[in-house]
């Protein structure tokens, strides 16, 4: 389920107002996409405490169909250290079922680039999420590893509590949230400070953060001990403001690990209900071509 709960950490900050790409320090820095609607002038963040985040939350999705944009997905390792960052295309989509409550929702996130420390390197890779199958396709060892992390016949919202692989709070209710985890408001430099050993790089990595976050919010989840949530994590922290027509929305999202790997993504470039599909290979799960190997691992339970 790793790779999973590190898609669906994607997935989580996708709904999102406005971010921008931020390479990790010391490496060769890409270009920083402008986020469209970056110095407009947006509703401001009148909300006093958690209680009320949550509250508004529970719309925060009305009217979203789709949704494209580009991808950092940002871990470090705690054991070695180590640092990996991927960057990505990333879609997804909501569509309407007969119950208004329960839409079908599904992603698909495409990394291109790694960054190894400070070395990038192309290193395709795409997952694919469809509410019942996971999809891994990896185009170098030319192989498609497809798990159904789903009962059959059933279909799960990957952003709902208790089903998905990373609960976030947007059009969910309240007291959902707070079943399942302690909620605080912060301000939003809280928990991005550099460490006392940090180096220059990472100083100036952190004084960045701190700038984009300027004028959030910031919410912390710690899940409740007994629940699932609580396996997998040790907090969630998210950075929301408001867009432009006045929709609270997240702009970042990390989260540390029951193992202390930490998790930060960050997305730019991101279109709202852009016209027409996605294109065809976003949820492709078939080879693209020949000599490609398929696995398929069926439902085995909730342990699996």
């Amino acid at each position: 389920m790793e790779r999973l709960l590190a898609a669906g950490l994607v997935l989580a900050a996708s709904l999102t107002a406005c971010a921008q790409v931020m390479p990790p320090g010391g490496a060769a820095k890409p270009e920083r996409p402008r986020e469209q609607g970056m110095g407009d002038v947006v509703p401001a963040l009148n909300i006093s405490d958690a209680g009320d985040l949550l509250t508004e939350l529970e719309k925060a999705d009305a009217g979203m169909r789709r949704l494209d944009a580009d991808v950092l997905y940002d871990k470090t390792f705690a054991l070695a250290g180590d640092r990996q960052v991927r960057l990505g295309t990333l879609w997804f989509q909501s569509t309407p079922t007969d119950d208004p409550q329960r839409p079908r929702r599904r992603f698909a996130i495409e990394f291109t680039k790694l960054y190894l420390d400070t070395r990038l390197q192309e290193d395709p890779i795409t997952y694919i999420f469809d509410g019942q199958w996971f999809v891994e396709k990896d185009p170098k060892e030319k192989q498609i590893i497809r798990r159904q992390v789903v009962p059959p016949g059933e279909h799960f919202d990957p952003l709902r509590i208790g089903e998905g692989p990373l609960p976030i709070p947007i059009g969910q209710k309240r007291e959902d949230i707070e079943r399942a985890f302690q909620t605080t408001l912060l301000p939003p430099e809280d928990g991005l400070a550099p460490g006392p050993d940090a180096s220059g790089d990472e100083k100036q990595e952190a004084q960045a953060l701190i700038t984009e976050v300027a004028g959030t919010r910031q919410l912390r989840l710690i899940p409740r001990e007994g629940t699932e949530q609580a396996r997998d994590f040790r907090e969630i922290r998210i950075w929301y403001r408001r867009d432009t027509g006045g929709r609270l929305l997240p702009m970042m999202a990390r989260t540390v690990s029951r193992d202390g790997n930490v998790a930060l993504v960050k997305l730019a470039n991101v279109k709202i209900n852009a016209e027409g599909p996605p294109p065809a290979r976003a949820f492709d799960q078939e080879p693209p071509g020949e000599g490609w190997t398929i696995r398929t691992e069926a439902w085995r339970g909730t342990g699996q």
